[in-house]
């Protein structure tokens, strides 16, 4: 499949590659209006949804027009984008292909196309598949629709990129590739819709085991990425030893070594100090006395004996007084 694709390319290389020399006369050139060249269409990181430069037939000559990528059907206004048409379900009796496959063929220029590769990680690495020259524009079939908005009655071309077998030089990257169309006379019958469909279908193969396939940062995986870094070569070998390094220093940055002083904790700079007690403090320190625990609630009776004793009387009994007189 095709889900992402890089173009750095100008006008003039896709023009002296296809013959498409001119943008189409009811879309006027989108780099007009003071835009500096390449300030649109200069992209590391296209995605679905995004509108980009593609070539398509108009009385008789090819020409550019800006279209969205991912076409949404007509008659079936629940179903979901087509980015991706594989060619073995490009049936004319087919109610969605039926009206492309014969009028609405097109070419999307790309310098090249990415693809993702499951690792024994579960991670993805990214890969860029290109031509050996990378200057050389790859041209991939496509179609197109033109949907009208019945509100606003504004016209939208839209198109999705052919998919078929991956060629045997790229299988192990992924099973599907887009079509690359291989020579210029390619190019112009598949966009000449006087060319029936039965004639250019035998341009629905890959032999071609030129392309190059190059690893490239994960950086591309976001698509709010857009920059150099997206299409430029890394060595994985060099990333996974680089990698394998990072991971032992910080293993042995976490891990204590045995016979390492613990760190001493410090008292925070503007605190106060602890108070201490001197031992003259504790000798000369005088007990305390002890109050009586006060009684809670009602109060208790006193007997008559305690009575004296508290008022400081002699305790002894009237019958003992009265034997000691005697």
């Amino acid at each position: 499949m095709c889900g992402r694709y890089y173009l750095t390319a100008e006008d003039e290389a896709i023009a002296n590659q296809t013959g498409a020399r001119r943008w189409h006369p009811n879309a006027p050139n989108p780099r007009a209006a003071n835009r500096p060249p390449q300030a649109q269409f200069r992209s590391f990181n296209i995605g679905p949804t995004t509108h980009n430069p593609v070539v398509m037939e108009n009385d008789g000559e090819l020409v550019l027009r800006v279209m969205k990528w991912g076409i949404v059907s007509n008659k079936f206004r629940n179903a979901p984008m087509v980015i991706n048409a594989r060619h073995d379900s490009l049936n004319p009796t087919k109610p969605m292909y039926k009206p492309l496959v014969n009028h609405c063929r097109c070419v999307v220029p790309m310098n090249g196309y990415f693809e993702w590769l499951n690792t024994k990680d579960s991670k993805k690495q990214p890969y860029k598949v290109h031509q050996p020259d990378e200057s050389s524009l790859l041209f991939m079939a496509a179609l197109y629709q033109r949907a009208e908005d019945p509100a606003t009655k504004e016209v939208e071309y839209s198109y999705a990129i052919v998919t078929t077998a991956a060629a045997d030089g790229i299988q192990w990257l992924h099973n599907r590739m887009p079509l690359a169309l291989k020579t210029a006379e390619q190019i112009e019958e598949w966009c000449n819709p006087k060319v029936a469909f039965e004639k250019v279908s035998g341009f629905l193969d890959n032999t071609n085991n030129g392309l190059k396939c190059e690893a490239v940062s994960t950086f591309v995986s976001r698509i709010g990425n857009n920059t150099e870094e997206c299409i430029s070569p890394i060595d994985l070998d060099a990333k996974k030893e680089e990698d394998s390094k990072g991971k032992i220093t910080s293993f042995f940055q976490k891990t204590p070594i045995k016979g390492d002083s613990q760190p001493v904790k410090t008292e925070k700079s503007g605190s106060p100090p602890p108070k201490q007690t001197t031992l003259e403090q504790v000798i000369g320190a005088s007990p305390k006395k002890c109050s009586p625990a006060k009684s809670k609630g009602k109060s208790q009776a006193v007997s008559p004996r305690v009575k004296r004793e508290r008022a400081g009387q002699s305790v002894t009994s009237p019958r003992k007084a009265a034997k000691r007189s005697k």
